[in-house]
């Protein structure tokens, strides 16, 4: 796969928006998510017909950013990776990563990732980024200090009253069989259920099938004034 972004997503009067203004490996499938926050970022800089370059340097800014922190935090699942094998070995220890990231890593050694980190949070919080650390065991030798580790009994108390407090939520919701019989008896017969039968079973009449095509954008039938 060919990846990367544009190094400008908007020149001039041309913006490339979604795929054609970057790709990245799809582990996250940020396409569509990219899309929608270009399409947004798009509308709070219009121009006018000038097309003023700070409005595109805003922009151009706001996609770079965000194309960085996805390439970040897609090289957090395979640089932190424990897979066997060359590839693996190669991505761990011969694969570029960015300053931030690099730097990120040093930091994340010693405190657990906040709000304070020097990365961009777009989509990625520091939450996310925890998520990933831990399941790479990225803490197996932890070097955190005493006020960042939870005792092993709050941790305990913690998943019993989480647990106590949903137990009755879960009680009060349908199950899946239940939801779907429920949403079936609510069901209404349309109109093509009455012509299925009406017809003898048979989801088309001939006569439909065999009608000549209707035009589309048909022109309105304008009135003679005469009677029938």
């Amino acid at each position: 796969m060919r990846v990367g972004r544009n190094r400008r997503s908007w020149v001039k009067n041309c913006v490339a928006i979604g795929l054609s203004s970057g790709f990245l490996e799809p582990l996250e499938s940020t396409a569509i998510m990219t899309l929608e926050l270009q399409s947004r970022w798009l509308l709070s800089n219009l121009p006018t017909t000038d097309f003023e370059e700070p409005l595109a340097d805003q922009y151009n800014g706001s996609v770079n950013r965000l194309y960085d922190e996805i390439r970040d935090f897609l090289g957090l699942h395979f640089s932190l990776s424990e897979r066997q094998g060359p590839f693996w070995d190669a991505v761990r220890n011969d694969a570029k990563k960015s300053d931030i990231l690099k730097a990120s890593l040093e930091l994340w050694k010693h405190a657990v990732p906040s709000p304070a980190d020097p990365r961009n949070r777009t989509v990625y919080n520091h939450w996310s980024v925890l998520c990933i650390l831990m399941g790479k065991n990225f803490y197996k030798q932890s070097q955190l200090a005493d006020p960042e580790l939870v005792p092993l009994r709050m941790w305990q108390r913690y998943i019993l009253e989480n647990r106590t407090w949903k137990q009755p939520i879960l009680g009060r919701l349908a199950n899946h069989n239940q939801l779907i019989e429920h949403m079936h008896a609510q069901a209404v017969s349309g109109a093509s259920v009455q012509r299925q039968d009406d017809d003898e079973g048979k989801l088309f009449s001939d006569d439909e099938m065999l009608s000549a095509p209707q035009p589309i954008m048909a022109p309105p039938i304008r009135a003679t004034g005469r009677r029938q």
